[in-house]
């Protein structure tokens, strides 16, 4: 397994934990749905739209690197 190979992988598994973290932030938005906490729903669902952003734009940038590094 080659540097670049390494990298990919080791950043693959960031781009794992960041979705886990939107995943827990996005179900924390359904949940005070549920319980009507419009507070708190507007505080996870804020954070866990930007999670997801980030998450995926991240996980294209590792995906974009690699290529560039094959080539």
């Amino acid at each position: 397994m080659n540097s670049a190979q390494r990298d990919f992988i080791d950043g693959l598994g960031l781009a794992v934990l960041a979705a886990l973290v939107t995943i827990a932030l996005l179900y924390g938005t359904f949940v005070a749905i549920g319980k009507a906490d419009y507070f708190r729903m507007a505080i996870f669902g804020i954070l866990g739209v930007v999670a997801l952003y980030w998450t995926v734009r991240f996980t294209r940038a590792q995906f974009a690197a690699y290529r560039a590094s094959k080539n």
